[in-house]
């Protein structure tokens, strides 16, 4: 399986987020989603009956109280997601603090969309790393080469009608940054 043409699983949860994503669609474009827009703590966990290898879970919730917790715990374990992001405007310290010891990242409600966008490429990271994938290297499709090796001599060869080394100089630099290309793509980072 290549972990680069699987885009990203994401389940959303909660009436607001899901009302928002209607208004901000292209959001959406790099994931796999599933939208429930359903308050919290009304949701019925047969909705996610078969769902699996979810990366990332993004709840939604007007307030968060002790069932709303509880409620947010249970779904988590349902859907055993990679990451959780649980959204909400003007959540107190102590939820802050409860969340982050859980392991759940927060942002407030409405989301900005460069910081949801990076909680969605994370997500994609974090299952490929859970997934054995233990270079970034291995993430990245390697670009097809503009010019071939023999293209690149050709240039080397080239000659210009004026005291100019520019398109060796060219061939030269393209040829290095090929070669380092290739040495990255072996690194482990």
């Amino acid at each position: 399986k290549n972990p680069v043409a699987t885009k990203p699983k994401v389940v959303f949860v909660g009436e607001a987020i899901c009302k928002w994503l209607d208004d901000h669609q292209g959001c959406l474009s790099g994931v796999s989603a599933q939208l429930t827009s359903a308050r919290l703590e009304a949701l019925d966990m047969e909705v996610f009956s078969g769902v699996t290898e979810v990366d990332l879970l993004v709840v939604g919730c007007e307030r968060m109280g002790s069932s709303q917790f509880r409620q947010l715990r249970q779904v988590r374990e349902v859907l055993n997601p990679s990451s959780v992001l649980v959204l909400q405007a003007g959540m107190s310290d102590n939820w802050l603090e409860e969340l982050a010891t859980e392991g759940m990242a927060t942002m407030a409600f409405p989301p900005d969309r460069a910081e949801l966008a990076f909680h969605l490429t994370r997500s994609s990271a974090e299952r490929a790393t859970r997934d054995g994938i233990n270079s970034l290297a291995e993430l990245v499709s390697a670009r097809p080469r503009l010019h071939s090796e023999g293209q690149l001599a050709e240039a080397l060869k080239m000659q210009t009608s004026i005291a100019c080394e520019c398109p060796q100089h060219l061939s030269t630099l393209i040829s290095q940054l090929a070669e380092f290309e290739a040495y990255s793509a072996e690194c482990s980072v």
